[in-house]
């Protein structure tokens, strides 16, 4: 299942097999997963190629802004209550020089796994994906023509009883460099 969400004025696993914190606590371990933000980049420039639009350039600058929400949204009693951060373009503008139509998609997706291996993420980030292209606004983020730059954060976490929930947050800029 995924559920997307949108706001426009715009996968290194860690080691999700010990996803329980090490303490044997049975608590939950939230892990940034920078493997599925990889290859959700590498799918995003393969669409704007098809579409005849320049790839973007992945911006460290501009994921670190990501992180705060996409950690939120991962947490069990943020699930199925996808929100915007309403400073984001704030946040995308101060981290890269002239940045202008800063957008962002946020959306999460879940499946049922008894262990975590890449190919579940790649899975979990094509499903994610596609979710995002059959939306036509989340589309439109993607395929923009005059977009320079991009930065992703997914976080992944995997409970006891075997759901993996990935949440990802993607913002997109036009700027000079980032």
């Amino acid at each position: 299942m995924l559920l997307v969400a949108l706001i426009g004025t715009s996968l290194a696993v860690g080691s999700p097999a010990n996803a329980r914190d090490a303490s044997g606590s049975g608590r939950i371990a939230l892990q940034r997963s920078a493997t599925v933000d990889t290859y959700l980049a590498v799918l995003v420039n393969r669409a704007r190629a098809r579409h005849g639009f320049a790839a973007v350039a992945h911006s460290p600058a501009v994921s670190v802004t990501t992180r705060p929400l996409a950690r939120k949204l991962i947490r069990p009693r943020s699930l199925g209550a996808l929100r915007h951060d309403p400073r984001f373009a704030d946040e995308v503008q101060a981290s890269c020089q002239r940045a202008h139509r800063p957008t962002e998609n946020v959306a999460y997706r879940w499946m049922m796994t008894a262990h975590v291996s890449k190919r579940h993420l790649r899975t979990l980030a094509r499903g994610l994906f596609r979710g995002y292209m059959g939306s036509p606004p989340h589309r439109a983020h993607i395929l923009t023509g005059s977009a320079t730059h991009m930065g992703s954060a997914s976080m992944v976490r995997h409970t006891p009883r075997g759901m993996l929930y990935l949440s990802n947050v993607m913002r997109f800029t036009t700027a000079r460099s980032c």
